[in-house]
């Protein structure tokens, strides 16, 4: 794997680390994924994707949301701002039942990053499991004007196959915001390139 040489180059970059950690997860090795999750976590502590990276992909990926939201109130607390952990979150939450909770987060997510497409992803879903699946069309539609198929894969596309035919398009369309350059934070401890982990 590509990543074990850039981890035997860098071993104290959490980022080859954690980003080697999440490839092992997506493999299924989910020990390996651990080691490197955890390791992340203790070279960079104060890095809010390195807590979001090991929520989603050691624990929610295997159906532990309760630990994985532990891990999104780190990233939470280490950058109040970062979008995906409570985006994150907020599937966690409705997985756990805590549906107004969990619309909560992911609106917070889409106030903080407008073009989440895994956070309009998931409000699609709970409208749909919640009895609205026309809102629920209008937000997998959004999801995917924002790129969810080329982040994530086909997962809104069948979602919207099976549940919007015949569902009324959303009357205004949704605007498209230019791409600005987001201000870089360089403190200690923190990277200027994040993984979404979605």
């Amino acid at each position: 794997m590509l990543f074990d040489e850039a981890v035997q180059a860098y071993p104290t970059q959490a980022r080859m680390v954690r980003e080697r950690g999440g490839c092992n997860a997506m493999l299924g090795d989910t020990a390996k994924a651990r080691v490197d999750l955890d390791k992340a976590v203790e070279l960079g502590p104060r890095d809010a994707v390195n807590y979001n990276s090991r929520g989603y992909y050691l624990h929610a990926l295997n159906g532990h949301h309760a630990q994985a939201i532990v891990d999104y109130d780190r990233a939470i607390k280490q950058d109040p701002n970062y979008g995906f952990a409570f985006s994150n979150r907020g599937w966690s939450r409705y997985k756990l039942g805590e549906v107004d909770r969990a619309r909560k987060d992911l609106s917070l997510a889409l106030r903080k990053d407008p073009r989440n497409a895994y956070a309009y992803r998931s409000l699609g879903i709970i409208a749909v499991e919640t009895g609205n699946p026309e809102q629920g069309c209008d937000r997998f539609r959004s999801a995917l004007q924002y790129g969810f198929t080329a982040n994530y894969g086909t997962e809104v596309e069948e979602l919207m196959k099976v549940h919007c035919i015949g569902t009324t398009p959303p009357t205004v369309p949704i605007p498209v915001q230019k791409e600005t350059t987001a201000p870089t934070d360089n403190a200690p401890g923190k990277e200027t390139q994040r993984n979404n982990a979605p």
